[in-house]
């Protein structure tokens, strides 16, 4: 059995040794090429000669600078107003006439007293009390032509009292139109009695106002 092993261990060893003695000595598969030897070497080509350079360009020259002129400022048009039309000349207005200045009003005449008592009543607290006639007096006499005429009217006249109530002067304050009738009233005033004004309680002269009616039927005339 040893023995029969060792031979079996000898042949594996003699196959292995022959089998790649096999391998280079067995015909190639038809797929496989043969073994071509290599090709000769070809020669190297001659060198070529190196190109001669080409000239450089001539270089180009810089182009002149150019002078651009400076902008010119062109002036901003002027606007001209427009000329307004001169405005017509209105016409100088006529002067207007000035009215002439109205006369003042007279003066109202003062209201005239009528005539009181014989006396007059004590009022210390009274600064001023005018003259006034007293009752008995006369009427002016009615002038004849004036009656026969129809003439009439109211004269008023300003009378001057003293302190003592007599009639010191007389003034026309208002005519009744009639000459006539104002001198007769003038002339009858001129006798009559008159309570004299008072200042503080105390007699004092004085203006009086007194009107003088004229009318046909007054009966009573003076003397």
């Amino acid at each position: 059995m040893k023995r029969q092993g060792n031979g079996q261990q000898g042949s594996l060893v003699f196959v292995a040794l022959l089998l790649p003695c096999l391998a280079f000595s067995a015909p190639l598969p038809w797929w496989q090429p043969a073994f071509q030897p290599a090709p000769a070497p070809q020669p190297a080509p001659a060198p070529q000669p190196a190109p001669a350079p080409k000239p450089a360009p001539a270089p180009i020259p810089a182009p002149a600078p150019q002078i651009v002129p400076a902008p010119q400022v062109v002036p901003a048009p002027r606007i001209v107003p427009a000329l307004q039309p001169a405005p017509a000349l209105q016409p100088t207005p006529a002067p207007q006439a000035v009215p002439a200045p109205q006369p003042a009003p007279a003066p109202e005449p003062a209201p005239v007293p009528q005539p009181g008592p014989d006396y007059i009543p004590y009022f210390p607290t009274q600064e001023y009390v005018p003259p006034g006639p007293y009752s008995d007096n006369p009427l002016p006499k009615y002038p004849e032509a004036a009656r026969s005429l129809g003439l009439e009217g109211v004269t008023v006249l300003k009378v001057r009292v003293s302190d003592e109530g007599e009639v010191e002067s007389i003034v026309i304050e208002k005519s009744s139109g009639s000459d006539l009738l104002d001198e007769a009233a003038r002339n009858a005033v001129m006798k009559w009695r008159f309570a004299p004004a008072t200042r503080m309680g105390f007699p004092v002269p004085g203006w009086a106002h007194v009107p003088v009616e004229f009318h046909p039927d007054h009966r009573k005339e003076s003397p």
